[in-house]
């Protein structure tokens, strides 16, 4: 159900462990969206970092330097829902 040949987006539910990261900062073609379901996720956007707590949300231009992480000693799960760029 909802297979889709082409799809626009991409889901993906994220779990961190305590004091885990996504990755490196880095920039890629697209958009992001990332909502936090539990913990406190770090974000580092272009140099700025905040803090989203549950049921906060951020949307990205994924083409801007970017990373998330947990510095807490509980995991952090959050909703992200990407683009590529390509449609």
């Amino acid at each position: 159900m909802g297979d889709l040949d082409q799809p626009q987006f991409t889901p993906a539910r994220i779990e961190l462990k305590a004091g885990e990261s996504h990755t490196a900062p880095y920039s890629h073609q697209g958009e992001e969206f990332v909502y936090v379901l539990e913990g406190e996720l770090k974000v580092m956007l272009e140099g700025h970092e905040e803090t989203l707590y549950p049921h906060e949300s951020l949307h990205i231009d994924s083409t801007k330097e970017h990373t998330w992480y947990n510095e807490t000693d509980k995991p952090v799960v959050l909703l992200v829902v990407s683009t590529n760029g390509d449609h």
